[in-house]
């Protein structure tokens, strides 16, 4: 379940916000609609890579997948499946190099 979380966050596959569509995209709001959520999208995304970072979800697995400080079968099959789904998801994406501090710094500079 962890490397399926790690597979749909890697391919920018979770919406948090609802995908409306209605008069208003039309008329050129649509634009200032669709890049806030974007970058809603975005931080949301980021968030959640800072959470695995910090949480260092990877490495756990990474040791849980190691034959030899991992006797149990399954718990070996289980973090060899998470590492290549979160493989091939591609993981954290390059341009979001931006940490929740920084975005938070950022934004009460616009304040």
């Amino acid at each position: 379940m962890l490397g399926r979380i790690l597979h749909k966050l890697g391919l920018h596959k979770y919406n948090i916000m609802p995908i409306v569509e209605d008069e208003d995209q039309q008329n050129g709001a649509g634009e200032v609609l669709g890049q806030a959520s974007q970058q809603v999208m975005d931080q949301f995304e980021g968030m959640m890579w800072d959470l695995v970072d910090s949480l260092r979800v990877v490495e756990s697995l990474t040791e849980a997948s190691d034959e030899k400080k991992t006797r149990n079968l399954s718990v070996r099959s289980y973090a060899i499946e998470a590492l290549w789904l979160w493989k091939q998801g591609g993981g954290r994406p390059k341009c979001a190099a931006k940490s929740e501090e920084d975005i938070l710094a950022e934004n009460l500079q616009n304040m």
